[in-house]
């Protein structure tokens, strides 16, 4: 452990781990593929920890093996409903995210790194305005569950939990080891057709961006990430928390309009949403989150658009905030 947690703590490339530590051994295939078969065998957590005891993994592996399995079953609902089309993939989803039991389990590492996973059913959307793509890249993949419904040729998932490491390596992901609050490669840069992130949320000290001020630290790993997305690209983003408008419909001090102010700025942002946490109750948390669409960078920089409380959330950039996964495929479809 020692050794493992120096190895950890001293790299920051994937090349210096060996093979053998991003390999999941047979005892976690079985039981994520236990998991995988048949997700609602299960009715508490408390029974898959039970089940991961007997393979004597540690809890806090088993609840991202636990999301490992998750993904498995989706992607095989998508692969055998998918082809009939209309909504019966994304009903599918819905319908079996809400019977999953609610992945309670928060370990000091958890809580510390802010790590609660996607929802599947927003993955799923998030795919469907991804479209068909070369590459994608998302700086704080997790277990993969942002590239659940993504079509790319290549993958490419950054990510600093050893666990997860695992989980993307055996998917077949390009997997990274870097500090996403830091530089990513030369390399990197413009070099992705779609960027998806989901990253931890919390505090980070002032940076700037040309004169905005970013105080927030899944802010600031958006930005960061955004230089990788091809001028031509798009990119989904989910951050905590919801935006507040004043009466005369423009967005109050605070982070939110630093980090939005430099995004219209540069980016040619086509949708806000902001969105309840009981979507996200499923996946251990119910903070409220917001969900920004890009498509490409802009030559004409230009301000948040104000918004009409009179209008309704099915409407482009709507302040209401939204209930369901049903209307947030919908503001998704009127992008496409």
């Amino acid at each position: 452990k020692t050794n493992l947690n120096k190895i950890i703590a001293t790299n920051t490339k994937l090349q210096y781990f060996t093979k053998k530590l991003l390999t999941l051994s047979k005892k976690e295939i079985d039981f994520f593929k236990r998991i995988a078969v048949n997700p609602f065998q299960f009715t508490r957590l408390q029974q898959i920890i039970k089940l991961g005891d007997k393979y004597n993994i540690p809890v806090r592996q088993i609840r991202e093996l636990t999301e490992l399995g998750y993904i498995y079953y989706f992607s095989n609902v998508i692969g055998e409903l998918d082809k009939q089309g209309g909504m019966a993939a994304f009903n599918k989803i819905v319908a079996d995210y809400e019977k999953l039991p609610t992945l309670t389990t928060r370990t000091s590492t958890i809580i510390d790194l802010a790590q609660y996973s996607t929802p599947s059913p927003a993955a799923y959307i998030i795919g469907e305005f991804a479209g068909e793509v070369e590459t994608v890249f998302d700086p704080t993949a997790g277990n993969g569950m942002l590239f659940l419904n993504v079509k790319a040729k290549e993958k490419y998932g950054n990510e600093i939990s050893l666990y997860r490491l695992k989980n993307l390596n055996y998917q077949g992901i390009n997997t990274t080891y870097f500090d996403a609050t830091k530089e990513f490669p030369e390399e990197y840069k413009n070099k992705f057709d779609f960027v998806v992130t989901n990253p931890p949320f919390g505090t980070f000290p002032p940076m700037y961006f040309d004169k905005y001020e970013i105080t927030s630290l899944e802010h600031y790993i958006v930005l960061k990430a955004l230089e990788t997305m091809k001028p031509t690209g798009k990119a989904a983003i989910i951050v905590g928390g919801n935006i507040n408008y004043d009466k005369n419909g423009i967005i109050t001090p605070g982070k939110f309009r630093q980090f939005l102010f430099y995004l219209y700025s540069r980016y040619n942002v086509v949708d806000v949403l902001n969105c309840s946490g009981d979507l996200y109750y499923k996946m251990g948390t119910s903070f409220p989150i917001t969900i920004i669409f890009i498509k490409g960078i802009t030559h004409n920089p230009k301000y948040p658009p104000r918004v009409d409380f009179d209008l309704s959330t099915g409407m482009t950039n709507s302040p209401n905030q939204i209930q369901h996964f049903e209307a947030i495929k919908s503001r998704v479809e009127n992008l496409i």
